[in-house]
C-alpha cells in the first residue's frame, strides 16, 4: 500500500475532526442543561451580562484548549520515563479526586435529607 499524499490527508483529517465535533452531543447537552438557562437568566437581568458570560465561556475554553495542546505537544520531549511519570501522576490525582467525591457524597446519601420526611 502506498503512503497517503500529505496534501490530501490534511483536509480529510480536518473534515473528520469537524464531523466528530458536530456529532458530539456534549456541547448540545451543556448548552441545553447549563449554559442556556444561565444565559437566559443573565439576559433577563442585563443583556450585557449574557454577552459577557458567552464571551468568558469561549475565552476560557479556547485558552484552556490551547494550553492543553501545548502541554501535550511538549510531552513528547520527555521520553518514555517522563511520560510514564505523567500517566502515574494523573492516575493518582484522578484516584484522589474519586476518593474525595466519595467522602463528600456518602454521608449525604446515608443520612436522610432535612427537607424530606424519612420513609
Amino acid at each position: 500500500m502506498a503512503p497517503a499524499d500529505p496534501r490530501h490527508s490534511a483536509p480529510r483529517t480536518l473534515l473528520q475532526a469537524a464531523l466528530v465535533n458536530v456529532l458530539n452531543p456534549n456541547p448540545y447537552l451543556a448548552w441545553a442543561l447549563v449554559l442556556g438557562p444561565a444565559i437566559g437568566a443573565a439576559w433577563r437581568q442585563r443583556p450585557e451580562w449574557a454577552v459577557a458570560l458567552v464571551a468568558a465561556f469561549y475565552a476560557t475554553m479556547v485558552t484552556m484548549l490551547a494550553a492543553s495542546i501545548f502541554l501535550f505537544g511538549t510531552a513528547r520531549f520527555l521520553g518514555p520515563r517522563g511520560r510514564r511519570s505523567l500517566v502515574l501522576a494523573s492516575g493518582l490525582v484522578l484516584a484522589a479526586l474519586g476518593v474525595y467525591q466519595l467522602a463528600v457524597s456518602l454521608p449525604g446519601l446515608a443520612a436522610p435529607s432535612a427537607g424530606r420526611p424519612a420513609s
